[in-house]
């Protein structure tokens, strides 16, 4: 048996514009066990 079948999946997540929703939705991938990448720029 192959180590990636004894593991669940998980996501490389980048977030852009991550704003009021992008914080929550990075915040509770996070505590999921995904990797999470955010950014952000005021213009």
């Amino acid at each position: 048996m192959s180590s990636t079948s004894q593991r669940p999946g998980r996501l490389g997540v980048g977030i852009i514009g991550a704003g009021r929703v992008g914080a929550v939705l990075g915040s509770a991938l996070r505590a999921a066990g995904h990797a999470v990448v955010g950014a952000t720029a005021i213009s």
